[in-house]
This record gives C-alpha cells, structure tokens and sequence, in this order.
C-alpha cells in the first residue's frame, strides 16, 4: 500500500511513534510503521527499504533510545542516502551521537519534551501537511547542535522557542558552557541509554552528575565492536571443545561437544549492572535447534545468565548457578525470530533483577531473578547435536 511518511522510531519508544502514527492518520496521512505494516513472511530488512523508496518523509523519533540504537541509524542513513526528507520530533533532551548529528544536524528539528504530547503531535501534523503538500522548501532547516542540548533545561513545562535574533549567542554560549562541562568530566561521560518498548533500545539518565561528583569509572562507558579488529579483547581458541575465531569481520563460535553452553566474554567491555546488551547474530551450520546468543552478568564459568534464540525460531532464558542450568524463561516460538541462517537483532534489557529479551526491535519477553547483579558480558552457542557454529557482528553494550 502506498504511504507519504516512513515512522523511524527504537521500540523503546513503541507508545510514542503509535501516538504519531494515529495522529498523523487521522489527518489522512499514510504512514508505514514497524512491525504492523511487515507482511507475514516478509524479510524485514527488505520491507524496510521496500517502504523508504515509497516514502515522501521520515519522522524521527529521536530519543536517547533511538539515538543509540544501530537499526535507527542505519534507516535515517538511508533515507538521507535516497533523499528523503526527515523531521526529527526530539521526545528527550539528548545530545545526537555522531553518526546521527552527520545524518540530522541540518534537518527540522521538532521539540515535544514537555507535556502533553498531544499539542506537539499537533504541530508535526500541520508541518508534515505543509511540506507533503508544499515541498520541502517549505521547511527551512533548524539545525541541530550538540551544545543545544547540553545547556538547555531539563525540565519546564513552561519552556518556549528563544527568538529567532538571540538563538546565536544563545548557542555560542551554550557552545561554552558544553565544553567546560566536558573536561570538567560531566558531558565526557553522559550516558543516554534506554527499557521497555524495544527498550532503549535504552532508559536516557534523567539527571546529569553534579560537577562536585567523581568521573564514572571505565565499566560505565560504551563497548561496541564491529570484529573488525583481531586484538579486540575476544578469545581466539580451538580445542576439543569449541573453536573461537574472527573471520571475515565477524565472531565465529562453534561448539563441538554435546549439549556444552561454551561462553566467550571479552574483558575489556569491563562489567556490567543495569545496561543494554545487542549483538546481531545468525546460525551458520548446525541442526535447527542449536542455540546461540549473548551471555550476561558472567561471574565465571560456573556462573552467569544467557539468551539464546534458535534456528527453529525458539528462544530461551536461562541462569547457570555453581556449574547447573536452570531455566528462567522456557523454550518458546516467535514469528518475530528469523529461522536458519537468517541474522537476528538480540538484545538484553537489565535494571536491577527485571530482564527484558528482544529480537529485531520486538519485546520477546521479561522476567525477574536476582541471583546476578553485575558481571562480564558475551556470547554463546549451545547444541544437543554439535557441531554447530553461529557468527556474531556489531557487538554492543551500554550502562544504563
């Protein structure tokens, strides 16, 4: 069916981008939003492009989940790619990462960070309408700077646009204010991570640290890792057991003997309490049942939690307590998890002993256990008929 607006959004932000869907067609306006328009059986990478090259406009729902999240930026950076014009409606005060400040920083930047949401749905419709039905000149940009968002208040439900002959030195005073911040230790080590819809993709921090508190130590920044590099941290390893290796930009693990949960966690992410965990992960070779995913909160060996989806599109949830499995979450099936060789999107929410599972942006499940509160982090494959190998990519993990 064809549609004019592409809606853009983390699945942590799922209630947001439903409220700018139905707004936004309730003036007639035909959106295509995930995962409702997705045809059963439908490759979701390939309906996603299908839907940008129909799209006359993207909104953004910009947030610090949609601000971290891979699949976010990889869809504004084909819409820009393919010259789509896009809206960002910013629901959090957060500052663009880099990737997403290249993709955005001159767009038209909406701001809807204060109740009720309803009046700012009301002015992304009317702007929507008048660029679907004047072109994007009728848009002039308001570009977006990093230090807007530093030095602007976090909270006010009176807060109004400056006008338009005093935003200058407003933003070059905010441009100083950001740096001194930054080396002061307080904007250098901001996170903006997100739970709940897809989750954040991350929960944004509500409040900054005072400059009088300490720099967050080490285990509370950002690891992500793209296997590009062999000397990342990962264990490379072949015994009777498994074999371990990167390989053409990806992480192959394999397991060889029957029914052994072989984790790989790589040290240099550092440990972890509340946090967002995703990799993007797909079975190789092996019987369809075989199990692979991302192990949590590692104490040792003996010691950790682990999520795993399957080939035959089950997903589990399991904890290992001095050497014995138990399982917190059975086996299920989602038509949300690709089959066979298919890459899947896997994600682990954790804030304090609630864990939520997701695959490709969709919430799977949550549950509750606190028998780990913090550990290392990293990947797993399982199997009851070995040998199966399974490949990971674009490995992150972010305190939340």
């Amino acid at each position: 069916m064809a549609h004019d607006v592409f809606i853009s959004y983390s699945s942590k932000d799922k209630a947001v981008a439903d409220a700018v869907c139905t707004s936004l067609e309730a003036r007639k306006i035909c959106c295509w939003i995930a995962p409702r328009d997705v045809l059963p059986g439908e490759v979701y990478a390939e309906a996603l492009i299908e839907s940008l090259n129909q799209s006359r406009l993207m909104v953004l729902v910009f947030s610090a989940s949609s601000n971290e999240s891979p699949q976010v930026i990889r869809e504004v950076e084909r819409a820009v790619n393919k010259g789509i014009p896009i809206i960002p409606l910013r629901i959090e005060d957060v500052i663009p990462s880099k990737s997403m400040e290249y993709f955005v920083s001159s767009s038209h930047w909406l701001d809807a960070m204060t109740p009720p949401l309803e009046k700012h749905l009301q002015r992304l419709g009317d702007t929507v309408e008048l660029f679907l039905n004047k072109g994007h000149e009728a848009l002039p940009p308001t570009e977006f700077h990093p230090a807007d968002a530093a030095a602007a208040p976090k909270s006010s439900s009176s807060k109004k646009l400056l006008p338009l002959y005093i935003v200058g030195g407003c933003v070059l005073l905010a441009m100083v204010v950001a740096g001194t911040l930054f080396f002061s230790g307080r904007l250098g080590n901001r996170r903006t991570i997100s739970p709940g819809e897809h989750i954040p993709p991350a929960v944004a921090q509500p409040n900054t640290p005072n400059l009088t508190m300490p720099v967050a130590p080490p285990n509370n920044q950002a690891f992500q890792d793209d296997f590009s590099s062999p000397s990342s941290g990962w264990t490379r390893v072949s015994d009777d057991i498994k074999d371990s290796d990167y390989i053409n930009g990806e992480f192959s693990l394999t397991v060889k003997k029957f029914d052994t949960k072989i984790p790989i966690v790589n040290r240099n992410a550092g440990l972890f309490k509340d946090m967002s965990l995703e990799t993007d992960a797909r079975l190789v070779s092996g019987p369809g049942q075989s199990l692979y995913g991302l192990v949590f909160r590692q104490q040792d060996l003996d010691n950790y939690y682990c999520f795993m989806v399957s080939g035959d599109g089950g997903y589990i949830l399991q904890k290992r307590v001095k050497g014995v499995f138990t399982t917190i979450v059975k086996k299920n099936n989602a038509t949300i998890i690709k089959k066979d060789t298919s890459y899947n999107r896997l994600e682990v929410i954790c804030k304090g002993d609630q864990i939520e599972m997701l695959c490709n942006g969709s919430s799977l499940a949550m549950a509750k256990d606190n028998s780990f509160s913090e550990g290392w982090v990293g990947l797993i494959v399982n199997s009851t008929t070995p040998p199966a190998t399974a490949v990971f990519d674009n490995f992150k993990v972010a305190a939340n």
